[in-house]
């Protein structure tokens, strides 16, 4: 017992810890997006005069210019793709967690009103997956709204997928199919892809 609370509490200061690690970057991308002030401060005027300096030199010995515009793309796309990493941190940690309180029996489901489709499409280009190689259907069509925990339907999903690109065809087209059953008000979902070379080990 004294380990599970202490595994939960080293989860919760983790993922705080990212949490305000994706609130900072959030508030680089928002001053990245801005137009520059023509204020600057003292220290911010010093690096202006060194950068002019680096650039007076370079054009002397015949070097290209620095150019400003190309500098914030390249500060911006390096933001995103930090921005893209902790939160993919963020939703292994969750799903870690979950699926541990899940095997324990003290994970307590918090169940609204979803549509599924919208949900798992939600989380599918959140995760930047492929609508080509990763289509989703739903069966019957339009598929009724179900009370359901929406996060726990996306962590099960995503470890469905996950399986299905390790142990199925590298590269191959990984179909998500959903269905219900009104007889039985049960819903099944299904994540298929072409076995791969690693699909014996799973099966063994």
């Amino acid at each position: 017992k004294k380990d599970a609370e202490a595994n939960r509490f080293t989860r919760h200061e983790v993922k705080n810890g990212l949490l305000s690690a994706i609130g900072l970057v959030d508030s680089m991308k928002e001053l990245v997006g801005k137009p520059k002030s023509n204020k600057s401060t003292p220290a911010l005027q010093r690096i202006d005069q060194r950068l002019a300096g680096i650039s007076e030199e370079k054009t002397s010995s015949g070097a290209p210019q620095l150019e400003s515009e190309q500098s914030d793309g390249e500060m911006a796309s390096l933001v995103s793709d930090l921005d893209a990493t902790l939160r993919e941190m963020l939703e292994t940690i969750q799903a870690e967690a979950m699926a541990r309180d899940v095997v324990h029996e003290v994970y307590e489901p918090s169940r609204e009103r979803i549509n599924v489709l919208e949900t798992l499409e939600r989380a599918k280009a959140e995760s930047k997956l492929s609508a080509a190689r990763f289509p989703i259907r739903t069966i019957p069509e339009p598929f009724p709204l179900l009370c359901l925990d929406p996060q726990l339907l996306r962590f099960i999903h995503r470890n469905a997928i996950s399986n299905a690109m390790k142990y199925g065809k590298p590269g191959g087209v990984i179909r998500t199919e959903v269905y219900f059953d009104f007889i039985r008000s049960e819903m099944q979902m299904k994540v298929i892809n072409l076995p791969g070379h690693l699909h014996d080990q799973l099966v063994a």
